[in-house]
């Protein structure tokens, strides 16, 4: 009885050591998604345009999996990334037209 008891809490430790080793990987992740976003938002300081793009689309394709979907703060990081798409946007091309013109000045 006291073999089999031993045995019933071992399992039961194996259980739960399994279930905290799950949730210690999400918190990793999450905290990945979190250093990305902060790593765009840098890129976007910075002007480095493309690496930020590359980062949202990091970011939002990871925020599609279901497993982060119950995760408030990661819905806020979803929406930041969306309005940061629109700075992004607007630094590329005025990138693009700074480009432009340089290179048509230079044909004139």
């Amino acid at each position: 009885e006291v073999i089999q008891s031993g045995a019933i809490k071992i399992k039961a430790l194996q259980q739960r050591r399994e279930k905290l080793e799950g949730i210690s990987e999400t918190i990793r992740s999450l905290k990945a998604l979190k250093d990305v976003h902060r790593a765009m938002m840098s890129s976007i300081n910075t002007g480095e345009v493309g690496k930020a793009a590359d980062y949202a689309r990091s970011v939002l394709t990871c925020l599609k999996n279901d497993s982060y979907e119950n995760f408030s703060a990661l819905h806020k990081i979803g929406y930041s990334m969306q309005r940061s798409i629109i700075t992004i946007r607007q630094k590329t091309d005025k990138a693009l037209k700074r480009l432009c013109c340089r290179k048509f000045a230079a044909l004139e």
